[in-house]
């Protein structure tokens, strides 16, 4: 650096220099010459006195220069001397193109303060290094770009101002975007410019960094808000998932699992997490997490009974970002259904009985399900049955293969399932089709139309399996693919036709192979009622004999009764999109977010299966409402917004990778990329004096101390 001239930026102020004299005036003023009086007695003591006066002048010199120097030192840095550089190394008249970080990871917190604070501190001493000439463009790079001045400006003040209005850290980081967008505005003068990074400079926010053509291409300077003296990772604990399971101890006993990982680069142990249901604490347990690494830790724990439970899972001593310590979740206890099964073709062999299959199906219960009391009953016994044979005595009615109940019967069972029950209409050979459309009327999702004969061994034509599944529907969600196979495996030889006509909003979620429906779902009221086209014996179809089967029956039991509804992903992270899926007959399904902002997504038609909800946000719990009749709440739907773990590695990018990205090492080009914490960082390094006169004021006045305190 060759120094031509020194100036000052505030040369007015070394009108300071004057203050100088006030030690020396006080000296003189304090050096008044006493009387002197002689004491025979104090003779002997004269030359150790000699001695003694010698030392105390030279302090009082020493004093007097130390305390003259400080005030000197002081004065001239406030004026700020700097020196004339020649222009040929691109010090005077800088055009820096300032990028400031402001993503979620800068709300890190370092020593008691956010590297965000730390950063505007370190943008804002920058500000305070400019000459007339020096030009400036800013970028705000997090959750969105933010470029305050449309063109390059050396108004310190108006810049200091654009950075103390930085908002909270949100989003992720483009620093690629922030530095294209501001050398597009410095236009031809972008060569030669100076590129300022004040950030964590963790890697992903360097991903989308391109080329640049410009020649010479420019310096980038890097100032670490964490203020590392050498390049390695934050210590960071983030929770990356946690799976809830059902129980082996009972209905009601969920199992979390919780997956946990290391960013940092040291061992973590005995790390304390929690597990809170609806903000009261339950459950406690420690986990040792490797250094870049993942563990696992599984919490369960037994609700009080069915109900929809949210919570939380969360380290209790956060560290510095504390924003990924915590996962939100959503866990449904289902209640049992009570299933009444009507038989309309009882028989005295139990095999040949057409309830046969269904009640075995029923009965075998996978530990920690919720319990499904069965009770049979024909025809006869449920005209002349007493209260224990009543429809509300229940949560589902199955009617299978029975032609007729009679009108009684049939207005309870209306009352039944507008009021929020469940019915299940399966077919069989007892059953005529005219007259059953005439009695359960608008009940049937479809009205029966003809009995059709798949399997004709004259024509040579084979029963049908089953093609389309709905398996966005919940009877079929996390069915399994090897129960899935089973089901498409099984074979029809009878099923009915049904009357599919416009104007009703059924749902179909099962067909045959030839396209014709299998399972059929109508909402009736608050209820809901499934028809199935073919038998649930084996005189119509093999599916009773097919290890699908219990499962199937379970399911549509469940879901029949309300136990088991459709199911939203449940967990998100933010940014994500989510798709809905769609209740039976819903017309529209809305999301409310933690703030209470609605969004709401029409169904145009019955075909639809998924609603989709684009970008969410915001961190919490989103209720849901679907509309049917009106708007309804819909626990199950809603959704849980955990923070993205995008900012969770706090992994430094090296400045060796910039240079690369930037298009340096091809044919010889080289950029200049240099590390704050290695080189000071300050693009300004070499102008202000400020920082030397400030240490020598403070050495003098150690020196002073040092001094007046031997008097």
């Amino acid at each position: 650096m060759a120094v031509n001239s020194w100036s000052f930026v505030h040369p007015w102020l070394l009108l300071g220099l004057l203050g100088v004299s006030l030690p020396i005036l006080i000296h003189l003023i304090g050096k008044r010459r006493a009387p002197t009086i002689f004491f025979a007695a104090f003779d002997f003591l004269l030359a150790v006195n000699k001695r003694l006066a010698r030392r105390e002048r030279l302090r009082q010199i020493l004093l007097l220069l130390a305390r003259s120097l400080a005030l000197a030192a002081l004065a001239l840095a406030v004026a700020r001397p700097t020196p004339h550089v020649k222009a040929a190394v691109g010090t005077l008249n800088r055009r820096l193109a300032v990028v400031v970080d402001t993503s979620a990871s800068m709300a890190y917190v370092d020593g008691g303060v956010t590297l965000l604070s730390r950063a505007k501190d370190k943008a804002r001493e920058l500000m305070t290094h400019l000459e007339p000439g020096d030009r400036v463009l800013l970028a705000f790079a997090g959750a969105r770009l933010e470029i305050p001045f449309a063109q390059p400006t050396s108004a310190a003040a108006a810049l200091k101002a654009a950075i103390d209005s930085i908002d909270a850290p949100a989003g992720v980081a483009d620093i690629g975007a922030a530095i294209d967008a501001l050398l597009a505005l410095y236009g031809a003068e972008a060569a030669g410019a100076t590129l300022v990074v004040i950030s964590d400079l963790a890697q992903n926010s360097f991903a989308h960094l391109r080329p640049t053509a410009l020649e010479p291409p420019p310096e980038v300077r890097l100032i670490d808000a964490a203020l590392r003296s050498e390049p390695r990772p934050l210590d960071n604990l983030a929770l990356e998932k946690v799976t809830v399971e059902e129980g082996a101890h009972g209905a009601a006993e969920r199992r979390f699992k919780v997956e946990v990982h290391n960013y940092g680069g040291t061992d973590v142990r005995d790390r304390s997490l929690e597990l809170a249901i609806d903000l009261r604490v339950t459950l406690r347990g420690y986990i040792d997490v490797p250094a870049r690494a993942t563990a696992e830790k599984v919490l369960s724990q037994a609700f009080d009974g069915p109900g929809i439970y949210s919570g939380t899972i969360r380290l209790s001593a956060p560290d510095g970002y504390a924003q990924d310590d915590q996962l939100g979740f959503l866990t449904a206890v289902s209640p049992g259904v009570k299933v009444l099964a009507v038989d309309g073709d009882p028989r005295t062999t139990p095999y040949e009985d057409e309830l046969f299959f269904l009640q075995h199906a029923l009965e075998v219960i996978p530990q920690g399900d919720p319990p499904l009391p069965l009770r049979l009953a024909s025809v006869d016994e449920l005209a002349h049955g007493g209260e224990d044979l009543a429809f509300t005595a229940f949560d589902v009615v199955v009617l299978a293969n029975v032609a007729r109940l009679g009108k009684g019967l049939v207005e309870e069972l209306g009352r039944f399932v507008r009021d929020g029950g469940g019915l299940v209409v399966t077919g069989g050979d007892r059953m005529q089709f005219e007259a059953v459309n005439e009695e359960l009327g608008e009940l049937l999702p479809h009205p029966l139309r003809d009995r059709q004969r798949a399997a004709d061994p004259d024509a040579g034509t084979p029963p049908l399996g089953i093609g389309e599944i709905d398996l966005d529907h919940p009877i079929f969600q996390g069915l399994g693919a090897a129960a899935t196979e089973s089901l498409r495996a099984s074979r029809t030889a009878t099923y009915f036709n049904l009357d599919v006509g416009a104007g009703v909003r059924a749902r179909t979620l099962l067909r045959f192979e030839n396209g014709a429906p299998a399972l059929v779902e109508r909402s009736v009221g608050k209820g809901r009622v499934l028809l199935l086209s073919t038998s649930v014996d084996v005189d119509w179809s093999d599916l009773g004999l097919r290890s699908v089967f219990p499962a199937l029956l379970q399911r549509l039991a469940r879901y029949a009764g309300g136990a088991i509804e459709a199911e939203a992903q449940g967990e998100a992270r933010a940014g994500d999109s989510v798709d809905i899926p769609l209740p039976t007959g819903a017309r529209a399904v809305a999301l409310i977010s933690p703030r209470g902002v609605r969004r709401e997504v029409a169904v145009a038609d019955a075909s639809g299966r998924r609603a989709r909800f684009a970008a969410l946000s915001e961190v919490g719990l989103y209720r849901a409402e679907v509309l049917t009749g009106e708007w309804t709440p819909a626990p199950r739907l809603a959704v849980v917004v955990n923070q993205s773990l995008s900012e969770s590695d706090f992994t430094p990018v090296a400045a060796s990778q910039i240079a690369e990205a930037l298009g340096g090492d091809k044919s010889g080009r080289d950029v200049l990329v240099r590390l704050g914490a290695a080189t000071g960082g300050d693009p300004f390094e070499s102008r202000g004096q400020f920082s030397y006169l400030l240490l020598a004021l403070g050495l003098l006045f150690v020196t002073e101390s040092l001094l007046a305190s031997f008097g």
